[in-house]
């Protein structure tokens, strides 16, 4: 093989490689990102559901919670209990196809 193709060979096998390395690199960070929405998710929804429960007076801690604040919390809740599922739904949905 000529010199001159020699290099340039040797010059597309790094490229190949390097972009390899590269992929397998976002892969793991697109997993860990995922790994970590996923998380979250759940901790926002355990969150609201916690809300959720003290407003329904469930809750271990007793405390006599006034209506204007239950009904400050309630929306709340939802939006966190939404926003939750949102999240844990599109993550579990994208890591399967």
């Amino acid at each position: 093989m000529p010199k001159k193709l020699k290099k340039v060979a040797k010059t597309a096998t790094k490229r190949k490689v390097t972009k390899r390395k590269k992929a397998i690199t976002n892969n793991v960070h697109q997993r860990s990102k995922e790994k970590f929405l996923f998380f979250l998710g759940l901790l926002i929804i355990v969150t609201g559901a916690s809300i959720m429960l003290e407003i329904l007076g469930l809750s271990f801690k007793a405390s006599a919670s006034n209506y204007m604040k239950d009904l400050f919390l309630f929306p709340i809740a939802i939006v966190f209990l939404l926003l939750g599922i949102g999240i844990v739904a599109n993550r579990s949905f994208y890591s399967k196809h």
